[in-house]
């Protein structure tokens, strides 16, 4: 459940990607429209929470579990958490620089995810977050929104 409504948050930054009309938002939108969506239109739901599911998974356990631990060792106490998730987000951040707007957005997602996770000391939680998130994300824009003629 915590999970679940730890993608609440997420959500709220895309429908704002969604609905304001700011100019990166836009681009965003139309790159996502011509490089992204194609990937995924033939997918069903199934496939579309698998990918989702693995996708989760993956980077929560790598970006979180290994790289934010890791980093968070490297220095040390007391200033090691902090750090380990500043440069944990930056690297997602940048993992994720389909446009420059979006490795700022993934960036910020990246530190939201870090914080549920040192919050909670569950990597399970930002899985779910992210994996829920990426599903609804996905179903939305493949299913249901319909990019504006150019």
């Amino acid at each position: 459940m915590a999970g679940a409504l730890g993608s609440l948050p997420l959500l709220g930054v895309m429908a704002a990607v969604v609905w304001v009309p700011w100019p990166p938002f836009r681009q965003l939108l139309a790159t996502i429209d011509e490089s992204i969506v194609p990937l995924f239109r033939s997918c069903n739901l199934v496939d579309l929470a698998l990918i989702s599911a693995l996708a989760g998974l993956g980077e929560e356990m790598l970006f979180r579990g290994v790289l934010q631990r890791a980093l968070a060792g490297l220095a040390g106490d007391p200033a090691g958490p902090w750090l380990g998730l500043v440069a944990s987000a930056m690297l997602f951040g940048i993992a994720h620089s389909v446009t420059r707007t979006y490795a700022m957005l993934a960036t910020l997602i990246g530190a939201y995810l870090g914080l549920l996770w040192l919050a909670t000391e569950n990597l399970l939680i930002p899985i779910v977050a992210h994996a829920l998130y990426d599903f609804l994300v996905l179903v939305y824009l493949v299913r249901f929104r319909t990019p504006p003629e150019a």
